[in-house]
Parts: structure tokens; sequence; C-alpha cells
């Protein structure tokens, strides 16, 4: 789609859910004091350039948004499940993001049919490979903004 370009990048690297006294450092889970090394994020099958013309083919600019001329980003937050699908997708709004993300509220779209938009786009993502903690797939926790441009 011309005029619209799609941009993301994962603000949360890895976040594994499901088990007990798990935390999270940078790509290292701690669990029960036990450091599990050999942890990967979760990438999208064929890495985030096949994502990215994804979200270029299939993002459905609202005509009224764009009747006004409106550009910026939308934030959203899905989880990627141990078996490669995307659940739990929501954007996130005004109120979050000033009270959780101080410094990414510069050029925020908080227009419903926006946000709707990119919500049906990452809930119809294909699957993506999982996270995986000592060769075990593991539920990830993922935050990207798509734009409109």
């Amino acid at each position: 789609m011309k005029g619209l370009i799609i941009g993301c990048f994962c603000l949360f690297s890895f976040c594994s859910y499901g088990q007990v006294n798990k935390k999270l450092q940078g790509n290292i889970v701690i669990q029960n004091d036990k450091v599990l090394s050999d942890t990967t994020s979760a990438q999208p099958k064929g890495g985030y350039e096949k994502l990215y013309k994804y979200f270029d083919k299939r993002l459905k600019y609202p005509p009224s948004v764009k009747r006004k001329g409106i550009k910026g980003k939308v934030y959203v937050e899905f989880f990627i499940n141990k078996d490669g699908t995307v659940g739990e997708v929501r954007t996130l709004s005004q109120e979050e993001l000033q009270k959780t993300y101080l410094g990414y509220q510069d050029g925020l779209i908080f227009d419903d049919n926006c946000h709707s938009a990119v919500r049906v786009l990452v809930e119809n993502m294909p699957r993506w490979k999982p996270a995986m903690a000592n060769d075990k797939p593991v539920k990830q926790r993922v935050m990207l903004p798509v734009f409109f441009r």
C-alpha cells in the first residue's frame, strides 16, 4: 500500500510465564535461583523483514484517519505462545503509556479505528518461532509499535 510504511521493533525481548519464581534479566531467565542459559527470543518465521512485508500488505489504514492526514504509531502488546501462535493481543491506551512507558509518547495515535486495525493485523499474523529456554519453548510477551505514514 503506497504511502504506508510499517516498522516495528521489539521493546520487550524476552519474558516467559507460567512457572514458579521465574524472573527476567536481559536474555537470562532465573528460575528458583537457577540461571537458565541458552535462551532465545521468539522470532517471526522468515525474520522481521518478512513480518514487515506482511504488515505492509495487510494493514488497513482507516479511510477516515487517512483523509485527516493522521500519521503516527500504535503500540500493540501480545504473547507468543509455546506453539508459536499469537495470543492476548491488545493495544496500549494513552493512560497506560503515560504511566508505564514514558518516553514512547511522541507521535502516538489513539484513534479507535487505528487500534482496531492493528489488533486485527496482529491477531492474524502467521505463527512465530517460539522463545526457548533450555531447549524448551516458553511463552513470551512482545510489544511493537506499528506505524501509520
